[in-house]
C-alpha cells in the first residue's frame, strides 16, 4: 500500500509538471518564433555589404529593431523609452543631450543604452605600442555615454519626475517614481573582429571592455546575435515533445 501511494503521488506530480509545461508551450513557441524572425532580420542587416547596407539601414533602423529585442536580451530592464531629451546648463556649444534609450530596472533606477550602427570599426588601423586601441568613433561613443551619465546625475532632482512622466506616457510604466542612482551605460556598436588578427583583437577588446566602470556592458552586433541564439536554444530545450 505504501509503494502504491508513493506511485500515485509521483504520477500526480508528473501530471502537474506536464500541465504546466503544456500551458507554457504555446507561449514559448510564440516567443521563439518572434525572436527567430528578429534574429533573421538582424542577420540580413549584418551580412549585407556595408556599401549596400549603409544607404538602406541607418542608425534609427537598428534602434527600432533592437528596441523589439531588448526585453529578451536585457531581462534586468522592465521598460524602455527612446531619445529622452534633457537640458544641459553651462555649455555654450550644446543646449541638450539625447541618449538613444533610457531603460528602467525592476528596482526603479534608470540606465542608458547608446547604440551606433555596425558600420563603425572597433579599432584603429595598426597598433599603438603593440596593442590594438579603440577607433576614434568608438572612443567618442564612450565619452558621449559618460557625459550623459554625468549630466543626468548632476541634474537628478530635476530630471527624475520628468523621466518618470515620460515612461508613464511612452512605455506604460505604472509606478510613481523612477530614480537616477549611479546610472550605467550599455554600448552597442560594430561587429566582432574577423580574419587572421581576430583572436588578438578580441583579447584586446575584452581588456578594454572592463576598463570603464560606468559602462556596464559593451556589445557588438554579433554579441546580440549570440545572446538571441542562446535564448532560443535554451527555450527549445524547455519545450516538451508531444
Amino acid at each position: 500500500m505504501k509503494e502504491q501511494r508513493l506511485r500515485e503521488k509521483q504520477r500526480k506530480r508528473e501530471e502537474n509538471i506536464s500541465l504546466v509545461t503544456t500551458k507554457n508551450k504555446d507561449a514559448l513557441d510564440h516567443v521563439n518564433s518572434f525572436l527567430e524572425n528578429k534574429r533573421d532580420v538582424l542577420k540580413e542587416y549584418l551580412r549585407t555589404p556595408t556599401q549596400v547596407a549603409r544607404p538602406r539601414w541607418n542608425e534609427h533602423s537598428y534602434q527600432r529593431l533592437l528596441l523589439e529585442i531588448f526585453p529578451f536580451i536585457f531581462p534586468q530592464y522592465t521598460h524602455f523609452i527612446r531619445e529622452y531629451k534633457f537640458k544641459i546648463e553651462g555649455n555654450s556649444q550644446k543646449k541638450e543631450d539625447i541618449p538613444d534609450f533610457l531603460a528602467a530596472t525592476a528596482n526603479l533606477s534608470v540606465d542608458i543604452l547608446e547604440i551606433k550602427t555596425p558600420y563603425f570599426d572597433l579599432f584603429r588601423k595598426g597598433k599603438y605600442r603593440g596593442n590594438y586601441v579603440f577607433s576614434s568613433e568608438v572612443q567618442g561613443l564612450i565619452s558621449q555615454a559618460q557625459k550623459y551619465i554625468y549630466n543626468l546625475e548632476r541634474n537628478a532632482l530635476r530630471e527624475e519626475p520628468k523621466i518618470t512622466k515620460r515612461f508613464q506616457e511612452k512605455a506604460n510604466f505604472e509606478g510613481d517614481n523612477l530614480y537616477i542612482r549611479s546610472p550605467k551605460a550599455i554600448v552597442i556598436v560594430g561587429k566582432k573582429p574577423q580574419g587572421n588578427l581576430a583572436a588578438e583583437q578580441l583579447r584586446d577588446f575584452e581588456i578594454f571592455k572592463g576598463k570603464y566602470q560606468d559602462i556596464a556592458t559593451f556589445l557588438t552586433y554579433n554579441d546580440i546575435l549570440d545572446r538571441m541564439n542562446r535564448i532560443i536554444n535554451r527555450q527549445r530545450k524547455s519545450i516538451p515533445e508531444f
